[in-house]
């Protein structure tokens, strides 16, 4: 073994193992010691990386997330102050004033000289350094960001150390030091005690070393362990080696039986097997010749080896104290803060080792990739607009959504792939093993399956069972074995239990796609490994229940976990597991209060005056009736149910129209301002179109029945009621209309091959307005009406959305691509013109959400809905070694 390379340095830090500090004269540091977040704040400055200067603002982050910015500088001056003063003005050393480091020729600390030998392959000498995990036993209260820093680097350093120690075995084999290699081995996997490439080294050099029955010990140990904790069994390879390892041992306890008896040994000498293979066989037989005294220093040297692996035995068989379980919050910095929640979509995934978390964030909602041992997040080039991030089952490659288009990006690096353009939506997805995604169809629509290759062409996979009220399937989790998919049912109708929407977790065969309901009132289901489903309910309680991939059915009681979770109106929730035992899950206000507005008049200047302080609420598609005296608007109480509702604008009165069906949205006034069309929900998830009286005296009549419609218009002249379709390839919304009493067939009026809707027809019924992304951005146009062929003009430049006319026809009004109001000025005789827009407000998407909004009569003030929710923001929190506490949950 070489000898230590000495330092040149005067303090002496010791963070592996046993936390000690001492200064040149070999004085422990007792003051310093006593003071943990110093403390904290000197190991973080020796040792995280890349090591040498670091940001104030991270450090701040870090040890004193919870002060403002004033306070928090003042305590790392003032912590920074106390290291300088015990440890030597030139220990700390500054750069400018936003950066910090410590002077590695003043302080030495083990974990940089660890590093150091490790990366100079002397790995024994490394070892001996490595006096156990980093910090043992340390905390720091009010630091969550170094908390889990500090966990991160001290898994990455054990893992480190579990190589080394593999490496330094397989020198020592090489070099014929079996009992040596041996011992290193074991240390190898003591370290990484779930590792089965560092288990098979440690048998095949307990067998190499002549103990075959260690080597079968270790094996069977692992295998007790592995059915008990984990209700599975070892790796094909580790059972592969435990086989040749038997049967070639017992060849050779035969072979030496008749070798011994040769030499007129006893036969119990024959019992011991001591050799490997063939060529080990072949020395046996060479030593024939061997003298008694050479034969019994050779058992004497085997007897060593023996006491050696019954210790390894015993090191690998002894009793593991549970993992310490890590609960904290993750901070993410203000730049890379994570997409605000949506009620349809995903946000967070972990990879299956739990090395990476991935997510949608920053200013483009791009895909976000964060490593665990590190304080921020690097955007995927490439992933801008995503949803649902989602890891294949390798950890190589992170999926993603968009509406109606699934992707794929490397992390090695790289273009995203463009897998597929049709049939998905972007309420969860899944990547199985057998190397197809299952995600939900776009819309309301059953899960669809597609291949993880670029072109390829996605098909349904579940069928929807309306009979039932089954309107929309989603959030698929792909069982390990490949044989089936859970996800979630929504429900819809009044055969229901409640009348309104529900949901429950569901099985589906995998390749059939026959499903059937096994947990009721529950979304959002996570497998895992050890036999548990995971699911949310309705009240935001996170739930375990034993489950049987093989049988697909559920095998025990329900446990509840945590309660809180954040969730929307469809089932999304922030929700991962790796298979190494990290929890992510957000928690939040119900989707009620976080999407809370209020109805605000807005000048054409921008300045606000509120329709009613006091009536707030999860308000959508603002409509106001052609006198201006009365308003529709859809509301949804709960956060998933919505219903008409009118108000009369002078006096006051609101009533709720609607009380049928699950889901009434988007209501347009007639012409004559006595009733209101809008669409709503049917049990088999189509959307029908139904027209009543404002002043609830009559039920709805059903005005279009079959096929996906949604946002109905009246022509002023009340001749035409136009709307958008949904046809049978769900990536293209065409404008449609019908003429009540006189058409017996929808007229096509615009029809893209991309997404065309938003319509609006010109107060003289001759003109029609509408938003398409025929050229990759949505842009307004206007067209002749109803002859809408006839001409076609582009009046937004930069973007556009939702557009209106004014009541006397001279102008439409759009919110551009960052929400502002744009107003273009128009003239349609003697021809169609227009002038070049011009923004009247700023209005952000985050302030006025795309919830519609309605303008006066005399179009001089704008209807606009201003989010006014509680603002708390999301928190993700992260649990370490989870599977421990899950264990105890069960027991």
């Amino acid at each position: 073994m070489g000898s230590r390379r000495r330092t040149i340095s005067t303090i002496q830090f010791r963070t592996l193992g046993t936390l000690d500090l001492r200064a040149a004269d070999g004085r422990e540091l007792h003051s310093l010691l006593a003071q943990p977040k110093r403390i904290a704040l000197l190991a973080y400055l020796c040792i995280a990386q890349p090591r040498g200067y670091h940001r104030r603002d991270t450090l701040l982050g870090l040890f004193w997330p919870d002060s403002d910015q004033e306070h928090a500088r003042t305590s790392l001056r003032k912590s920074l102050h106390i290291l300088r003063r015990a440890l030597g003005e030139d220990a700390i050393l500054s750069r400018g004033d936003e950066e910090v480091a410590v002077d590695f020729q003043r302080v030495s600390c083990d974990v940089a000289s660890f590093e150091e030998l490790v990366g100079g392959n002397q790995f024994q000498d490394a070892l001996q350094l490595y006096g156990g995990d980093l910090l043992t036993g340390f905390f720091v209260d009010d630091a969550p960001e170094f908390e889990q820093w500090l966990h991160a680097e001290r898994s990455r350093l054990r893992s480190v150390a579990a190589r080394a120690a593999y490496r330094g075995a397989e020198q020592l084999e090489k070099s014929g030091d079996y009992p040596g290699a041996v011992g290193l081995a074991r240390r190898s996997q003591q370290l990484a005690n779930t590792d089965e490439h560092m288990l098979r080294k440690l048998i095949a050099l307990q067998f190499k070393a002549g103990d075959r029955s260690a080597a079968v010990d270790t094996y069977d140990a692992f295998a007790r362990a592995l059915a008990a904790e984990y209700q599975t069994e070892p790796a094909a390879e580790t059972r592969s080696l435990i086989k040749q390892i038997r049967s070639a041992g017992d060849a050779l306890v035969r072979e030496t039986a008749v070798s011994g008896r040769a030499d007129g040994e006893r036969d119990g000498d024959a019992s011991d097997s001591r050799r490997v293979s063939p060529s080990i066989v072949s020395e046996a037989e060479k030593e024939k010749g061997n003298s008694r005294h050479q034969r019994r220093m050779r058992d004497a040297i085997f007897a060593l080896a023996f006491v050696i692996s019954v210790t390894a035995i015993w090191g690998w068989t002894r009793l593991t104290p549970p993992k310490q379980v890590l609960r904290y919050t993750l901070t993410i910095d203000s730049a890379e803060a994570i997409r605000r929640f949506n009620p349809f979509s995903g946000r967070v995934a972990i990879s299956p080792d739990g090395s990476r978390f991935a997510y949608v964030g920053g200013s483009k909602n791009q895909v976000l990739m964060r490593p665990r041992n590190e304080l921020h997040a690097k955007a995927m080039p490439g992933t801008e607009d995503a949803f649902t991030p989602f890891f294949s089952p390798d950890g190589k490659s992170v999926g993603f959504l968009r509406e109606k288009s699934v992707w794929i990006a490397p992390l090695t690096g790289g273009p995203p792939i463009h897998v597929s353009d049709s049939l998905t939506g972007v309420a969860g997805a899944s990547w199985g093993s057998d190397g197809f995604i299952y995600t939900n169809g776009s819309v309301m629509a059953p899960l669809a399956r597609v291949e993880a290759r670029q072109g390829a062409v996605p098909k349904w996979f579940t069928a929807l069972d309306t009979a039932k009220g089954e309107f929309g399937h989603a959030w698929p989790d792909v069982l390990p074995n490949g044989h089936g998919v859970v996800f979630t049912v929504l429900f819809g109708g009044k055969n229901t239990l409640t009348g309104k929407a529900s949901s429950a977790i569901a099985v589906a065969d995998v390749p059939s796609g026959k499903h059937r309901v096994i947990i009721d009132d529950a979304t959002h289901p996570v497998y895992i490994s050890s036999g548990v489903l995971l699911y949310v309910t309705s009240n935001r309680t996170l739930m375990m229940v034993p489950f049987d991939q093989n049988s697909m059915t559920v095998t025990g009681e329900p446990t509840a976990l945590i309660e809180g979770l954040q969730l929307g109106s469809f089932g999304a929730t922030d929700l991962a597991v790796s298979s190494t035992g990290t929890l992510v899950y957000s928690i939040g206000p119900v989707r009620a209060e976080q999407d809370k507005g209020q109805l605000v008049w807005m000048t054409r200047d921008g300045k606000p005056s509120p329709l009613d302080p006091d009536w707030q609420g999860l308000f959508q598609y603002p409509a106001l009736s052609p006198d201006g005296n009365q308003l529709a608007i859809t509301q949804i109480p709960d956060g998933r149910n919505s219903d008409i509702w009118i108000r009369q604008l002078i006096g006051g009165a609101t009533v709720q129209l609607t009380h049928d069906r699950f889901f009434n949205a988007g209501a347009e006034w007639t012409p004559d301002g006595r009733s209101v069309t809008f669409h709503a929900n049917a049990r088999n998830g189509a959307s029908d179109l139904l027209t009543q009286l404002s002043d609830g005296s009559t039920k709805a009549v059903p005005v279009f029945h079959g096929g996906r419609a949604f946002r109905p218009r009246w022509s002023p002249d009340g001749k035409w009621l136009t709307f958008e379709r949904e046809k049978e390839d769900p990536d293209r919304n065409d404008i449609v209309g019908i003429r009540p009493g006189i058409d017996t067939a929808l007229v096509p009026l615009v029809a893209t091959g991309m997404h065309a809707g938003m319509q609006a027809v010109s107060p003289d019924s001759h003109w029609m307005a509408y938003g398409s992304d025929v050229t990759g951005r949505f842009e307004v146009y206007v067209v002749p009406f109803p002859n809408t062929k006839a001409g076609k003009w582009q009046i937004s430049i930069l973007g556009g959305v939702l557009p209106k006319w004014s009541a006397h026809g001279n102008e439409i009004i759009y919110r551009d691509t960052s929400g502002d109001v744009m107003s273009v000025a128009v003239m349609t005789a003697p021809t169609f013109s227009f002038s070049k827009p011009r923004r009247l407000f700023v209005a952000k998407w985050s302030e006025f959400p795309f919830n519609g909004y309605a303008v006066s009569p005399d179009g001089q003030r704008i209807l606009m809905i201003r989010h006014i929710g509680e603002g708390v923001p999301d928190k993700l929190i992260v649990v370490e070694n989870w599977f421990d506490e899950l264990k105890k949950s069960r027991k």
